[in-house]
């Protein structure tokens, strides 16, 4: 099952189904609404976080890191299935849009190297705080647009990785 797929059946907000971070809450009313533990909470609190050993997946089950509430920010995973699997990393926050592909290679076959994978990370962290600077800078320009309201008309930014909005220090 892939992605989008696997969100919609498991995480789609405003449903009670299992990871949905917002989910209804029938005993305060039709209208109200809960954070849904499942998305919240790992799926297994002994596992995984910092000082912990890495979690199991074995393809059966979902492992969820939860949302982290303090850093660091490290989870560690063993993926235990066989060469030739594929899987996917989702974040059950911000939805399938936001997911890693994993393709396990035999032992001895060419695979990711970390170094390279570090730098793409770097690169693709700094592309974002640049965008971020940039769209902050837009947004201190922002003017009412009095033609047709009294609204004011701007970007939004919503900030950048432990950083202040321009990505200075905050």
């Amino acid at each position: 099952m892939g992605p989008v797929a696997w969100f919609e059946e498991s995480a789609t907000v405003g449903t009670s189904q299992p990871y949905a971070l917002i989910q209804p809450d029938p005993d305060d009313g039709p209208t109200s609404s809960e954070f849904g533990l499942g998305a919240f909470f790992p799926s297994d609190p002994t596992c995984g976080g910092p000082g912990l050993p890495a979690c199991s997946f074995t393809g059966s089950a979902v492992v969820n890191s939860g949302v982290p509430l303090e850093g660091p920010l490290d989870f560690g995973v063993q993926v235990n299935v066989g060469a030739g699997n594929s899987s996917y990393v989702v974040c059950i926050v911000h939805g399938p849009e936001m997911r890693l592909r994993v393709d396990v290679v035999p032992s001895g076959a060419p695979a990711s190297d970390p170094g390279d994978l570090a730098d793409a990370v770097d690169a693709a962290i700094e592309q974002d705080t640049d965008s971020a600077g940039a769209l902050h800078a837009r947004a201190l320009h922002a003017r009412f647009d009095g033609a047709r309201s009294s609204r004011l008309r701007a970007p939004v930014p919503a900030g950048v990785d432990g950083r202040g909005p321009s990505g200075t220090s905050a």
